[in-house]
């Protein structure tokens, strides 16, 4: 029987950002951050960034905090996939 490895919240992060196409420096400076603390947290040398930051990175990321979190596989929010329907992105 294998192992399921889980995805750490920076991997996830780091997925979401390349989802959307910002950098690590844009992200830290929307989320209020330094560079250097979301590297860190991307890294998993922060062990628990707060939900709070989780919180500000979905929403400019436009991504499912859930996702983000590790609960969900769904990156996009459910608003999110319903705009996207309709604009046929």
């Amino acid at each position: 029987m294998s192992e399921v490895q889980e995805e750490s919240i920076g991997n996830r992060i780091r997925s979401a950002r390349g989802y959307r196409g910002m950098g690590q420096a844009e992200l830290a400076r929307k989320i209020g951050l330094s560079k250097t603390s979301l590297s860190l947290i991307e890294t998993g040398q922060t062990e628990n960034p707060g939900s709070l930051v989780i919180r500000d990175i979905a929403r400019i990321l436009r991504v499912n905090s859930n996702f983000l979190l590790g609960l969900s596989d769904k990156i996009e929010g459910d608003l999110e996939a319903a705009v996207a329907q309709l604009v046929g992105a």
